[in-house]
């Protein structure tokens, strides 16, 4: 029970950094073990995006803090930089809007440990 209370918490804090002009993306493969979320807010070149992942029924916590720098990225498919949250180490990650989805993949993971998943499509949360 109080696994299912921390994502939830950890879900609903991370959806409180989309503000006003911002979209929560959510993955489709989200389940009691593993969840995945993305919120990104249009800036005046593409996006800033901060990211949340938790592993292990909740055991392990991969989310942006409020005061996190957001990765900046086009949704075009090309390569941005973005840094974990679990281990303060960078990977390069893509994303590319198809449709009604979002498709995340990360293309050189970070050399630390990390829980967002390789690859994953989102939906965006209603």
């Amino acid at each position: 029970m109080n696994k299912y209370i921390l994502l939830a918490l950890m879900f609903l804090s991370h959806f409180s950094h989309a503000g006003e002009d911002g979209s929560l993306w959510v993955w489709q493969s989200n389940n009691d073990e593993r969840t995945f979320s993305i919120v990104l807010n249009k800036s005046a070149h593409g996006y800033n995006g901060t990211y949340c992942a938790v592993a292990m029924s909740g055991r392990r916590v991969d989310c942006s803090p409020k005061s996190a720098t957001p990765f900046f990225t086009r949704i075009n498919g090309e390569a941005f930089k973005f840094k974990t949250n679990y281990s303060s180490v960078f990977g390069e990650a893509s994303l590319t809007l198809n449709g009604e989805e979002l498709h995340w993949e990360i293309l050189v993971p970070p050399r630390g440990e990390h829980y967002a998943p390789k690859s994953a499509v989102l939906k965006r949360h209603q």
